[in-house]
């Protein structure tokens, strides 16, 4: 996610990353021990709050 910010792009990976979990239609927040074994990406609040993460370091 550090290139992610460095390049300016969080902000716009954000609504893409909602919109493709609208379409998988899977769940939004599972346990992390099944989200661990059977997932090969964290779940979509996972990603958010590590695209969040770098920001409010900067700040």
């Amino acid at each position: 996610m550090l290139l992610l910010r460095s390049f300016g792009y969080s902000s716009a990976l954000r609504p893409g990353l909602v919109k493709l979990q609208e379409q998988n239609l899977s769940a939004m927040n599972t346990d992390s021990w099944y989200s661990a074994y059977h997932y090969s990406h964290p779940p979509l609040v996972e990603r958010l709050a590590a695209i969040d993460k770098p920001e409010k370091e900067a700040d």
